[in-house]
This record gives C-alpha cells, structure tokens and sequence, in this order.
C-alpha cells in the first residue's frame, strides 16, 4: 500500500471538511 498517499490525502480531507484548525484538534 502506498501509506504516505493516502496520509496525504487523509490530511487534505481533514483541511477540506475541518479547516485550517483540522490538524490540531488531532
């Protein structure tokens, strides 16, 4: 599996729906 794609796109997905603060709620 490619983990550091879908990581990536994970992250994308928590900016899109989550904003700028997505990140630090984790």
């Amino acid at each position: 599996t490619h983990m550091l794609q879908i990581l990536k796109d994970f992250l994308i997905w928590i900016n899109q729906n989550l904003g700028p603060w997505g990140p630090l709620v984790l």
